[in-house]
């Protein structure tokens, strides 16, 4: 019986998984796309959610937009990543501020839960 009560003390508070998507903003400052920033994924607890898809994204966007001149390709439509993270906080919300720093801005529309 002692066991039984450690246990259920140990298994900590409900956790839900947040999603959200970020796509690269063009204009303000930089000229042309700006490369994913990798260490959002650290900043905000994140991972890209889609495996093979966001991280294409991801790795193409750090390829190629650091090499090619957004001259040449004025008409390329900006990469779109979904990320998610683990909390245990609802309220919790991405810092849209700190990833428009970067050249990339949240969809609000895209922020939401899933258990």
């Amino acid at each position: 019986m002692k066991a039984s009560k450690t246990l259920q003390g140990t298994l900590g508070p409900r956790m839900y998984l947040q999603c959200w998507e970020v796509e690269q903003a063009w204009g303000g400052p930089f000229l042309g796309f700006r490369p994913f920033p990798i260490d959002m994924l650290r900043y905000e607890r994140c991972f890209p959610f889609r495996e093979v898809e966001d991280s294409k994204a991801i790795h193409d966007s750090i390829r190629e937009d650091l090499e090619e001149d957004p001259r040449e390709n004025p008409d390329r439509p900006p990469r779109r990543v979904q990320v998610a993270r683990w909390t245990d906080r609802k309220n919790l919300m991405p810092n849209v501020e700190r990833w428009e720093s970067f050249g990339w801005r949240v969809i609000p529309e895209t922020i939401g839960f899933k258990r």
